[in-house]
């Protein structure tokens, strides 16, 4: 509640949304690593003004606070890649900011119903207002891309892809949809290259690493129904459809005992409160190699939450061992998923 009241104030002052959470959780966590979780938790009760728990002016906190962030080196790549995730205008500098919104969000749910005709009148009336919306832009295209007439959505994709005012978030997606068209259309290879390539390129962990599942199921038979209609489309043109994943993931796992298949099905297990269950897939996950680093560093967050939810002492200490562990699973990377699982364990076990 402290991040979404502290964006809220940030949005007055003409910034994005997106750019408004990140900054507010940004400033929440370097005050909880500053001066604790209570300090955070007394401030937003009411209990004290923040000036008295830094004991210095906001003049003094900002500047502090803008420091740390000064502090943190990201590589060009990752820079480039944030900064086109920002530069979306606030609602003060769009045109019909709401209504823009209002629309693309009742065309989605067109779209996933399998409205296509609706879907289309909605986005195009969105784009009536605002011609240069990205979002909306390239959720028509994806949409005719998978579900409508497929020839203009190539069309149009493609355009993102090489217009060199599109954000470049936006031509990522536009260029993982165009993967998505050539894994369903047979050309597994050069999708799983463009996957591959796209989450060398992508600093977002989350988005990296749903690339790289795409990227082994384009070269797994086995795997490669079942993640398409997890994530990308369904047989007969239709959305992606979790639950029939589901089914397809159950029977992969059972005739190859795919390690991928029990990652996939495990977190749809946790995300459903099913603890125990998602439990006994992540168990050892770390070591599976045939996993790309990403995935199993997932898995072992994954493996923490479940230990947490179901008060697995002995798991705990084993998640716990794998993370500090220098030169195991998360050597290599920036470190801030090791440090996010830490702070899970910590607050879980109180130490």
């Amino acid at each position: 509640m402290a991040v979404r009241h502290f964006a809220a104030c940030c949005r007055q002052f003409g910034q994005s949304a997106q750019k408004s959470y990140t900054l507010a959780g940004a400033f929440i966590r370097w005050m909880m690593t500053e001066k604790g979780v209570p300090a955070v938790r007394a401030w937003y009760a009411g209990n004290t003004d923040i000036e008295t728990v830094f004991g210095m002016s906001w003049s003094k906190i900002d500047e502090a606070f803008r420091a740390s962030l000064d502090a943190v080196v990201l590589p060009p790549a990752a820079e480039a890649y944030v900064a086109s995730k920002f530069e979306r205008p606030s609602v003060f500098g769009r045109k019909c900011p709401h209504e823009v919104d209002g629309l693309k969000k009742t065309a989605d749910t067109c779209r996933d119903g399998h409205q296509i005709a609706r879907a289309r009148l909605l986005y195009d009336e969105a784009l009536r207002l605002d011609e240069t919306e990205p979002s909306v832009l390239l959720a028509r295209s994806v949409m005719e891309l998978r579900q409508g007439d497929t020839e203009r959505g190539r069309r149009e994709v493609r355009a993102i892809v090489s217009d060199d005012k599109a954000p470049l978030a936006a031509k990522h997606k536009a260029t993982d949809a165009l993967a998505d068209d050539e894994l369903l259309s047979g050309d597994t290879e050069h999708a799983a290259a463009t996957y591959a390539e796209l989450a060398e390129k992508t600093p977002d962990e989350d988005v990296a690493r749903t690339l790289e599942v795409k990227a082994l199921a384009a070269r797994d038979e086995d795997a490669r129904v079942a993640v398409t209609t997890l994530l990308i489309s369904a047989p007969s043109k239709r959305p992606a459809d979790p639950m029939l994943a589901a089914a397809m993931m159950g029977e992969w796992e059972g005739r190859t005992q795919s390690k991928l298949a029990a990652y996939l099905i495990g977190k749809t297990e946790a995300a459903h409160g099913y603890y125990a269950e998602a439990a006994k897939r992540f168990e050892g996950m770390e070591s599976a190699t045939e996993l790309t680093p990403r995935i199993r560093r997932e898995a072992l967050r994954q493996r923490a939450v479940a230990a947490c939810a179901l008060g697995d002492a002995a798991s705990l200490a084993t998640v716990r061992a794998l993370a500090e562990d220098p030169s195991g699973i998360y050597a290599g990377s920036a470190g801030g998923r090791r440090d996010g699982v830490l702070r899970l364990l910590r607050r879980c076990t109180g130490r």
